[in-house]
């Protein structure tokens, strides 16, 4: 019998010893117990890809009986990154959270985890490999890149997809901003999702910005020049030096193009992004690096309201239609295996995004 307890006894010691020896690490260790004390990363992803700077984005929630002391990002050029390898912080706490990761090397590709962590160690989200963007379109083939936009200091990423170079995020150009439930056929008006104010820093400082960028009645994409519906348009309005609004035909060409390249039915799918859409089985692959986000657009319903965030994405092209329409094409919710990329004429006192074409 007293051979049995000090059996019992050693067994009791032992495990004590291996739970204290795994809490003792209050930084870099996965626990594996006790699950109910630990956070739950979920909607990890890398959006925004630039030459030397990415932007990651994750929601924590569920800290159970424990804060949560740190967040962020780490990043390796090996896989299994951890909090011992370059990280960037934000802050503390549960929520969602975007951050930006710089001091990146140029057509590299890098391993990312989200991170949280609270006094009984640190949690991490599944992986995402990337790649940054080269430094210029003549680099190779089939690459990405950033420009900059003079008149506001603000960079985007670019991506060429057969002959054509376009955007692989929405215009952010920002000189003036109004409610929703203010609209025109005739004069520019500029919104930003969930904003409700009028004031450009505000609008600028939100969540939704830095994600969908700006949506722009037809007016404010226009900015008075003549409807086109050439190859290339020609139509430079609100886009930067050296680039312009797409047609119709523009897009058609984009579609064509994808579908020729092996992707005919499915040509949304890589066109949308892999995270941010409301069911995951309704996400892409991101194939080509288009980056589409269902951001959703401005419409006229109840006095002016913002809608299909999570479902749509929405951009004007430089095309009129019959009076008061104009063009626009998006991609939409559908399930795998197809996703419908497909255009309408919509009113032009609703506002949608902008991607812009190089010239």
């Amino acid at each position: 019998m007293r051979r049995f307890s000090y059996c019992i006894l050693l067994f009791n010691i032992f495990f004590s010893s291996l739970l204290t020896s795994c809490e003792k690490d209050k930084k870099g260790i996965e626990i594996p117990f006790e699950q109910d004390s630990l956070i739950e990363i979920r909607h990890f992803d890398i959006f925004h890809i630039h030459q030397t700077k990415v932007r990651g984005r994750a929601i924590i929630i569920s800290p159970g009986n424990y804060d949560v002391s740190e967040r962020g990002v780490c990043w390796s050029e090996f896989k299994n990154p951890t909090i011992f390898d370059n990280i960037t912080m934000y802050g503390a706490g549960t929520g969602s959270f975007t951050t930006m990761i710089t001091g990146l090397s140029s057509n590299t590709t890098y391993y990312a985890r989200a991170y949280a962590t609270n006094n009984r160690g640190t949690v991490y989200s599944e992986e995402k490999s990337f790649t940054t963007a080269c430094k210029d379109i003549d680099d190779f083939e089939d690459c990405k890149g950033t420009f900059t936009d003079e008149r506001d200091g603000m960079e985007y990423g670019w991506v060429k997809i057969g002959t054509q170079v376009w955007m692989s995020e929405n215009l952010a150009y920002l000189p003036s901003v109004n409610p929703p439930n203010e609209s025109s056929f005739n004069s520019p008006y500029y919104y930003v999702f969930d904003y409700y104010g009028k004031e450009v820093a505000e609008a600028k400082a939100t969540y939704y910005y830095s994600l969908y960028g700006v949506y722009y009645n037809w007016m404010a994409v226009m900015l008075g020049q003549t409807s086109s519906n050439a190859n290339p348009s020609g139509v430079k309005g609100v886009c930067p030096a050296g680039w312009h609004v797409p047609s119709h035909a523009e897009w058609i060409t984009l579609k064509d193009y994808v579908s020729r390249d092996g992707h005919f039915g499915d040509e949304g799918i890589v066109l949308k992004t892999t995270t941010g859409w409301v069911d995951e089985s309704g996400n892409g692959t991101d194939g080509y690096g288009f980056s589409g986000l269902p951001g959703g657009g401005r419409n006229e319903e109840k006095g002016g309201s913002f809608g299909s965030i999570g479902l749509n994405s929405h951009w004007w092209t430089s095309t009129d239609g019959s009076s008061p329409n104009a063009w626009m094409w998006d991609i939409t919710i559908d399930f795998k295996p197809h996703s419908n990329i497909g255009s309408f004429y919509t009113n032009k006192n609703f506002a949608f995004a902008v991607r812009c074409v190089r010239d």
